[in-house]
């Protein structure tokens, strides 16, 4: 996969969350599906991890690695 294809796919698993997130908000959808919207942000968290470490770039993966951290707190919390 290329710089461009890895973006897609984390910008496709971000509109995925965002969508759910919505729905959830709208009422349209129920307390496992705001669940699932932070299983995908976390997974669009992980994929740009992994993207960093395929083309070694060090500085946003210790930004990345941070807020990932926060975001797996909040999911098993609740809390920030």
């Amino acid at each position: 996969m290329s710089i461009s294809q890895d973006l897609a796919y984390i910008k496709k698993i971000l509109h995925d969350a965002d969508r759910v997130l919505a729905d959830y908000l709208d009422g349209y959808a129920g307390k496992e599906e705001f669940e699932r919207a932070g299983e995908l942000v976390q997974k669009a968290f992980q994929a740009a991890l992994a993207m960093c470490d395929k083309y070694s770039l060090t500085t946003p993966a210790e930004h990345i690695g941070g807020t990932l951290s926060t975001v797996d707190d909040f999911l098993w919390t609740g809390e920030e």
